[in-house]
């Protein structure tokens, strides 16, 4: 789970990191990370392939 520290405002970070929160509290695993810029296709198109195998694993 990546959040854009541009993305729409401080209100969407907030909203991430307490859903990652909550999903941490109920036991789920979560990969995690703030970064410099916003939800677009430059910045995801660099994650986008680990964050697929993070959801459904390489087999």
């Amino acid at each position: 789970m990546d959040t854009g520290l541009y993305d729409a405002g401080a209100s969407m970070l907030r909203v991430n990191r307490q859903f990652r929160d909550i999903l941490e509290i109920k036991g789920y695993k979560v990969d995690y990370r703030d970064f410099k810029g916003g939800h677009n296709y430059i910045n995801w198109r660099g994650t986008l392939s680990d964050e697929l195998i993070s959801l459904i694993g390489t087999e």
